[in-house]
């Protein structure tokens, strides 16, 4: 009875996380480093990154870029790839994407969250400049102006559908375009993507291949829960909490993790007393 109480609540549990992982293709926690918890694009830290303090007050759960090269880069993407995080491929018709992050803005007033880098040359921007939340493309610019709260919870939906739209949502406040970035994906190869600005905080970056419907992103920004993470490459160490046995691993879906040892990504580790511990190699 007591396994199929916990088997029972971790089901409701998955359920109601399962709406805003839908889609997701990438995820960066920003535990002070650039680990895609879905194990599938990591970046590279380049420069000084500081694990910082999140909105919900978790000590190393956000990071903050510190000096003119700190970034995180994520060079792994390719546009004829349809899973890949930044681009979905053009000629499949499936131009649709969104992100959602959190950050506090520096004390340049400026900077910029995510850069695509086309052939080493940048192309595409999305920032903010003092009360601005703007993106950037060479077929023109759309942004939206904001109240700071100082950790301010951001979302930018892409989509084609008939014709391009776009939506910016900050804080909560949405604002749609249309007709922007009717050619939004290059027929290029050499794509690369680089997370953070100097002085930058930066938290919770989230990469769906979908656009995220109002209740989701209302779900997103009225989350409290910090990072509760275990993080380390030491298996048993990671997974090791006093004399408690392990009934079984599995991923954010529910799914048993039967290589452990060779898994990359964020798991959950469920003990035989009921209990379970978030883990993230």
């Amino acid at each position: 009875m007591k396994y199929f109480l916990f088997f029972f609540l971790l089901a409701v549990s998955l359920v109601c996380n399962a709406q805003t992982e839908n889609g997701l293709v990438a995820y960066y926690p920003l535990n002070g480093n650039g680990i895609d918890s879905l194990g599938m694009h990591n970046g590279t830290k380049v420069g000084i990154l500081i694990p910082s303090q999140d909105r919900n007050g978790g000590q190393g759960c956000a990071v903050q870029f510190e000096g003119a090269k700190a970034r995180i880069v994520i060079a792994d993407i390719a546009p004829d790839n349809v899973n890949e995080p930044f681009f979905t491929a053009q000629r499949s018709g499936k131009q649709t994407f969104a992100y959602s992050f959190w950050f506090i803005g520096s004390g340049f007033n400026q900077g910029t969250f995510l850069r695509y880098l086309l052939n080493d040359k940048e192309e595409v921007t999305f920032g903010y400049k003092k009360d601005t939340v703007f993106f950037s493309h060479p077929s023109g610019r759309i942004w939206k102006t904001f109240e700071d709260k100082g950790w301010n919870h951001v979302v930018f939906s892409w989509y084609l559908s008939g014709q391009a739209g776009t939506t910016i949502t900050v804080n909560g406040e949405t604002k749609p375009f249309s007709e922007f970035m009717n050619h939004f994906v290059p027929d290029i190869t050499n794509i690369k993507g680089v997370l953070g600005s100097d002085g930058l905080f930066l938290d919770d970056f989230r990469i769906y291949n979908r656009t995220l419907s109002s209740s989701e992103i209302a779900q997103l920004y009225a989350a409290t829960n910090s990072c509760d993470i275990a993080t380390g490459t030491e298996s048993e160490e990671l997974i090791k909490e006093g004399e408690k046995s392990i009934l079984k691993i599995v991923n954010m879906s529910g799914q048993e993790i039967k290589d452990f040892q060779n898994f990359r990504g964020l798991a959950l580790v469920l003990y035989t007393d009921g209990t379970h511990k978030k883990v993230l190699k």
